[in-house]
C-alpha cells in the first residue's frame, strides 16, 4: 500500500510541470512511452522477421508472469537468491523487448556476478 501510495505521489509531482506548461498528458504519453510502445525496430527477432508477434506477446506475458511469481513467490530471500532472481528477471524482459543492444548486458552482470561469485550465507566483501 505504501508502495502505491508513494508511486502515485511522485506521478502527481513529476505531472505537474507538464500541466502547469499547457500540456496535455496525452501528448507527454505519446512522446514517451507510447512512442516506445509502438515503434518497430530490426534489433529483435519480433522486429527483423515477421509473423512473430504471437511469439512476442507470448514472451511478454512469461516475463510479467516471472516477475510477479518472484515478487510473491521467492525461493531464497538471500542475497544470492535476490540477485539470481532479479537476473532472471531481467533477462526475461530483455527477451520480451522489441528493441535489443548487446551493452543491455550490462544491467544483467552485476547481478549475475553476484549470484555466482558470492557464497551461500557469507555476506559481500
Amino acid at each position: 500500500g505504501r508502495f502505491v501510495v508513494a508511486f502515485v505521489l511522485t506521478a502527481a509531482v513529476v505531472s505537474i510541470p507538464i500541466l502547469l506548461f499547457g500540456g496535455r498528458l496525452q501528448d507527454f504519453w505519446d512522446a514517451t512511452l507510447g512512442y516506445q510502445a509502438d515503434r518497430k525496430s530490426p534489433f529483435s527477432i519480433y522486429g527483423l522477421w515477421g509473423g512473430l508477434d504471437w511469439l512476442h506477446t507470448l514472451a511478454q506475458v512469461a516475463a510479467v508472469g516471472l516477475g510477479i511469481a518472484v515478487a510473491f513467490v521467492p525461493r531464497r530471500s538471500d542475497l544470492v537468491g535476490t540477485a539470481a532472481l532479479a537476473a532472471a528477471v531481467l533477462v526475461a524482459v530483455q527477451l520480451s523487448l522489441t528493441y535489443w543492444f548487446f551493452l543491455y548486458i550490462a544491467w544483467i552482470a552485476p547481478l549475475v556476478f553476484i549470484a555466482l561469485l558470492c557464497r551461500e550465507g557469507e555476506p559481500a566483501t
